[in-house]
């Protein structure tokens, strides 16, 4: 997503899903492993956040353009077929599927309420891991190893 965001991503979808840092995800699985629980099951998820504030953050985070156009599902499908067409005649990859157009429309909902009653873990905010990243990914590009 970074180095997309940073080649300049113009349209955003209105889906929405969750997210977590995966420093977050580690330190519970630490603090799970080293406790009594056993056998549960949990949600790992700090944020429930839509694709363009997602990416309008990331875009700001490297000094870049947010997208501004709304890209809905007759779009994003015409998007998908014309991606197909260029992946049929040049033999690239493809950089959209079908399932990419389904969710980037779907709004999808986690709730972190039983790992954070279970054990008081406070997750990182979205936006600081969003930042930390844009950091290191700049840093990678000044580098020149992106």
């Amino acid at each position: 997503m970074f180095l997309r965001i940073w080649k300049g991503m113009r349209f955003y979808t209105e889906g929405v899903t969750g997210y977590v840092d995966v420093m977050d995800v580690v330190k519970i699985m630490h603090i799970l492993m080293n406790s009594s629980v056993s056998g549960e099951r949990f949600i790992v998820s700090s944020e429930n956040l839509s694709y363009r504030n997602v990416f309008s953050t990331i875009a700001l985070a490297l000094h870049k353009i947010p997208p501004s156009i709304h890209a809905g599902k007759n779009l994003t499908s015409l998007a998908c077929r014309l991606d197909w067409l260029r992946s049929l005649i040049t033999g690239q990859e493809r950089r959209m599927s079908r399932e990419m157009v389904r969710s980037g429309s779907r709004k999808v909902h986690f709730s972190n309420k039983k790992i954070i009653k279970q054990t008081g873990f406070q997750f990182k905010t979205i936006v600081q891991s969003i930042q930390e990243t844009a950091w290191l990914f700049q840093k990678d590009i000044n580098e020149g190893i992106i």
